[in-house]
């Protein structure tokens, strides 16, 4: 039954994948687009305060539509974008390292920092290729050697995306195939 609501409003999608009511589909989301291995799956997720403190006076306050941390101290920043700034990917990248960053306290071991990922979907395409899912780590380009998969950058192109979606995890998809119009590759119109 369609109910006319729009999951890439900001309101709706907060409440779909923030809500502690809610809490299963962000876990299934996390499992089908990261495409984690069996074994080390989130089972349970906090959510987190979506504001982000500044830091000192003056800094910059982010709200995050979702932010959450898993069992084992993954953090997850998710973002619905229906309209794209063209700062975009500064903004993605000033969040992701900026969460990855709230990991440590005074006397912590840097071997405690756990990864931080971060997924974007955007109603618009960005890249010039016919993909829908982009992944993004520290990488040397020239060498082909990558450098930390610690900090995970995914783009989720829902204008590349047709319903219903068949990704990763059919629970996720039997649940959300009434909420989020994601994910079964398409070409693009030439």
């Amino acid at each position: 039954m369609k109910t006319g609501v729009d999951p890439k409003v900001d309101y709706v999608f907060k409440r779909l994948f923030g809500s502690e009511d809610q809490v299963a589909l962000p876990i299934e989301m996390f499992n089908a687009v990261l495409d984690f291995p069996p074994g080390i799956r989130v089972r349970q997720i906090a959510l987190l305060n979506p504001f982000t403190d500044a830091g000192y006076a003056g800094g910059k306050l982010a709200v995050l539509d979702v932010k959450a941390r898993d069992e084992i101290g993954r953090q997850f920043h998710v973002e619905m974008q229906r309209q794209v700034p063209w700062s975009f990917d500064k903004r993605v990248v000033y969040y992701a390292a900026g969460l990855h960053a709230q990991q440590m306290q005074k006397g912590d071991y840097y071997e405690t920092i756990c990864p931080t990922y971060s997924i974007s979907f955007v109603n618009e395409p960005l890249f010039d290729d016919p993909h829908y899912h982009h992944k993004f780590v520290l990488h040397d380009v020239q060498h082909g050697v990558t450098f930390s998969k610690d900090l995970e950058v995914h783009i989720i192109e829902l204008s590349l995306c047709a319903s219903p979606h068949k990704l990763r995890s059919t629970k996720w998809t039997s649940r959300s195939s009434k909420t989020l119009p994601v994910v079964r590759s398409r070409k693009r119109k030439t």
